[in-house]
Order: C-alpha cells, then sequence, then structure tokens
C-alpha cells in the first residue's frame, strides 16, 4: 500500500544509519574503479595521437595533464574507499563484481558521469569562443588552442555517448531475458541530437535505472497525484471510521450511566424518607 510505503519513507532512519551504506560503498568503488580504467584508456589514446604529424601539440598536452590529474585523484579515492572496506565488504565485492547486470550498470552510471564531466568541458570552451570578439595576438593563439581542442573533444564525447547506449541495450536484453534483478528499469539512452546543449530538462542530468533507490523513479506516494489523492481520502475514510468508533463509545457510556442512575433512583425510594439525598452533580 502507498500509504505504507510514505510512512516508511517518511520515517526511515537517517542516511547515516542505512543498513544499505555498505552496499552502497561497493558499488561506489566499482564506479571508481571503471572510471580509472575510462581515463586510463583515454590517456592512451591521447598518447597515440602524438605520433600524427598535424597533432594540435599545446592542445593534446592540456588534455594530458588533465587525465593524469583525473587517473591520480581517482586513484587515491578508489585506495581510500577499499581501505574502509572491512573482511565482508571484500567479499561482497567479490560477488557484485561477477553480477553481469550489475556490472552494466555501474559501467553505464560511470560512463554517464564521464560524459557530464566532459560536456562541463565542452560547454566551458565553447562559452570562451563566444566570448572573444575583441582579441590581441597572444588571445587569439588561446583561441585557436581552445577552438582546436573543442572540435578535439566533440568525436570523443559523441563516442562515449554511443558506448553509453550500446550498454542500455544490453541491460534492456537482460531484463527481457530474466536476468536482472527484479523490478529493475531501463536507463535512459542519451539523444545525441541534444548532446551539447545541456539543458536543465535533458536527459543527461536523469539516472533513471542506474541508482538503487526505487530503482531510480520516485515513489507513486510523492509522484502520482491520482495515489496523493487516494491516501487523502483513506486517511479522511479513517478519521471517519474512528469518530464512529468514539460515537459507539460515547453510547455505551450513556447507556451505562443511565443505568446506574435508575439503579440510585430505586435505592433511594426503597430507603424511604430515611434516605437523605443531597444532590448529583452531572
Amino acid at each position: 500500500m502507498e500509504w505504507q510505503a510514505q510512512v516508511s519513507a517518511q520515517t526511515k532512519p537517517a542516511p547515516k544509519h542505512s543498513q544499505k551504506a555498505g552496499e552502497n560503498a561497493i558499488r561506489q568503488i566499482m564506479i571508481t574503479q571503471k572510471s580509472l580504467e575510462g581515463y586510463k584508456e583515454k590517456l592512451q589514446e591521447l598518447e597515440r595521437y602524438l605520433l600524427h604529424e598535424k597533432t594540435d601539440i599545446i592542445s593534446l598536452e592540456i588534455q594530458i595533464t588533465e587525465c593524469h590529474s583525473k587517473i591520480e585523484c581517482f586513484s587515491g579515492a578508489l585506495k581510500r574507499q577499499t581501505a574502509a572496506l572491512g573482511l565482508n565488504g571484500h567479499a561482497d565485492l567479490k560477488k557484485l563484481s561477477s553480477n553481469a547486470y550489475l556490472q552494466l550498470r555501474m559501467n553505464a552510471y560511470a560512463l554517464k558521469a564521464r560524459i557530464r564531466d566532459r560536456l562541463h568541458q565542452h560547454k566551458f570552451e565553447l562559452e570562451r569562443l563566444e566570448r572573444s570578439y575583441r582579441k590581441t595576438v597572444n588571445e587569439q593563439k588561446l583561441l585557436d588552442h581552445t577552438e582546436a581542442s573543442v572540435k578535439h573533444r566533440e568525436p570523443g564525447i559523441q563516442k562515449l555517448a554511443t558506448s553509453y547506449n550500446n550498454l542500455c541495450i544490453q541491460m534492456l536484453a537482460l531484463i527481457h531475458q530474466g536476468k536482472a534483478p527484479q523490478g529493475s528499469i531501463f536507463p535512459l539512452p542519451i539523444s545525441k541530437d541534444w548532446l551539447f546543449k545541456l539543458d536543465v530538462d535533458d536527459d543527461i542530468w536523469q539516472d533513471i535505472g542506474l541508482n538503487n533507490d526505487s530503482n531510480g523513479l520516485p515513489p507513486a506516494w510523492l509522484a502520482d497525484e491520482k495515489v496523493h489523492l487516494g491516501i487523502k481520502s483513506l486517511l479522511e475514510l479513517r478519521h471517519c471510521e474512528e469518530e464512529n468508533h468514539f460515537l459507539k463509545e460515547r453510547k455505551v457510556l450513556v447507556e451505562w450511566f443511565s443505568e446506574e442512575w435508575n439503579q440510585l433512583q430505586k435505592a433511594k425510594q426503597y430507603a424511604g424518607k430515611k434516605f437523605h439525598y443531597i444532590g448529583v452533580h452531572i
């Protein structure tokens, strides 16, 4: 029942006491591992570009430096996350790593995080181009490098989006085959037509089917207006039933008091004139 789900959701312990904290930590490690592997692959690809004669060396050096920084950052995070796991955590990590659907979901989540990061960089460079109408010679050189970097990034971002969409297709296949956890939701593919727009309502910001809580969807008691109205009607019905119960109790009390009063009057009559009635106040 959605009302019970709402009560459970709104009265559950604070996140720091969550029973799924260990599982979430393991999945975060898997995401970090995938992101680290992705940046290592990108670094190897950039180093291969250095062999081409018509390569923009300065632009490549900037991207290689960024990759080294990301690799160092993710390597440190992975060490900290792994060190925080106990013996049971390491065993669970090994077990979850063998789950095909979970692997796909973690890979897709990590890819989407990388796509967002690359899109942010791409948008920042585009904004720099749009602002540079008046420029000196040195600024023109920087602008040329920035423009080359923008053009160089776009195919890589599109390739990541293609890889992400392929993972979504594989996840859908596992769902149809019954090999995914019960209640799994198919994640939304990324539309390449609007990939570089970065609008607030784009699918790139939605993690439906990629995270744990409620399979990525808001609960019906929160998102469905009909369910919301149904819960209000249910509460009103329960209030009416409670009021009806109180009315029945009042009726029983009135009947009991009336009987007791009648018995008191009879006792008064039997006692005769020697019984002095002082009075009863109701």
